[in-house]
This record gives C-alpha cells, structure tokens and sequence, in this order.
C-alpha cells in the first residue's frame, strides 16, 4: 500500500487541477456542468482528491441521483481514477472505501452505482472485489469516446451496484441473486426499485423507534 495519500475534500480552487487530471486518466471529455455539479455539497460529501507528496494522483467524483418517480436516492460514482504509475498501489481502494463508509451512514440511499466499460476488464475486477455486481448491460453508453491506445474501446457499459444497508439490491429479491456473472442480467436493474423503497421505510420506521444512532 503505498504511504502518506492524502483525501481531500473537493474545492472551487482545485477544478482545474481535476480537470487535468481527468484529461489524462480518462478518454471521456467532461462538460463545465459536470465540475459545478460536484461542489454541490450532497456530492462534494463523497467525492475526494487523492494527494501524495502535493501531487494530485487519484480522485472519486460522486453524484447523488433522485429517482423521484421511483422514491428511490441512489448514489452515483462518475468517475474513479488513478494515474497509471500509481495503480495497484491500493489508492483507488482507499477511495472507494471512503465512499462507500460514507454512503453506509446516509440510511436514504438505496445504493451505490456506477458505469464501466464493457471491455474494462480490470476495472471490473476491482469493483467486484468490493462487492458490486453487474445490472444490466446499456449499448452506445459512452457516445464521445476518443479512442485512445492504452484505453478500453468500447461505447457500450454495464451498469455495476452495491446494495447498501436496510435494502436489497436493484435486482435481488427473496434473497436470490439474480445476477448471473459474465452474462445478460435475467432482470432490469430498476425492476424492483419501489419493492426496496417501500421496505426501506418500512424498517426505517421500525428502527428509529429504537435508536436515533446512524448505522
């Protein structure tokens, strides 16, 4: 693992060192929006910079996602990255670990969910590792890719989750995992998104007559 990483909150003055450094480590460009959205503090609380000796070497940019017809709040992983010479040196995972511990204390979200290229077969591996499996598969995701050597290719995505605390995960149901690894999901992510709201208010009820302490 490597020492002395530093996370640090997002702010207004370090935007252009992030978007330098999305520039390098991903072959997707970003609009204006998607960096002004960031600073709202929802997402700001789990989106991090990743620094080590004054050296920006990884981020995470998260996004809270309001379903509003399914009464669902979902978290989004935009974008995690670390520079190449420094992965498999675990500062993504430190960076995924916070955002994780950090959504596990908001009892409104559903879950954690994110995109990746159907070709990204490392970045697969990584996110599995901590726990997400695949939804379903979306075609033509990444419409402006650039296609760039050393970067996957593909424009299609599989859209990964992590089910939080007090929910099923999107797809899961009676306690039977309903993903198959490597192939077609048997249902759509989204299937049983107003099953999982509607037991999320049921037990949060349920416990809040108990203990006011966050999970």
């Amino acid at each position: 693992m490597l020492q002395g990483v530093e996370l640090r909150e997002l702010e207004s003055s370090s935007m252009e060192c992030l978007k330098l450094f999305n520039a390098c480590v991903f072959p997707v460009k970003y609009p204006s929006k998607f960096y002004r959205d960031l600073l709202r503090p929802q997402n700001a609380t789990y989106s991090r910079l990743a620094y080590l000796n004054e050296e920006l070497v990884g981020a995470i940019c998260c996004e809270i996602v309001d379903e509003k017809k399914k009464k669902v709040r979902r978290l989004c992983i935009s974008t995690i990255g670390v520079k190449a010479e420094y992965q498999g040196r675990r500062v993504g995972s430190k960076l995924l670990e916070f955002c994780v511990a950090e959504a596990r204390k908001d009892r409104g979200l559903q879950d954690i969910f994110l995109n990746v290229q159907t070709d990204n077969y490392d970045a697969i591996k990584f996110y599995k590792r901590f726990g997400f499996k695949r939804c379903r598969e979306v075609k033509n995701y990444y419409r402006r890719i650039e296609k760039l050597a050393g970067f996957p290719r593909s424009k299609d995505c599989f859209e990964m989750a992590l089910a939080l605390k007090d929910f099923k995960l999107a797809g899961e149901k009676r306690g039977r995992d309903v993903f198959e690894d490597g192939g077609v999901p048997v249902v759509n992510t989204l299937e049983f998104l107003s099953e999982c709201a509607e037991e999320f208010k049921s037990n949060t009820l349920s416990k809040n007559a108990n203990t006011c302490n966050s999970p």
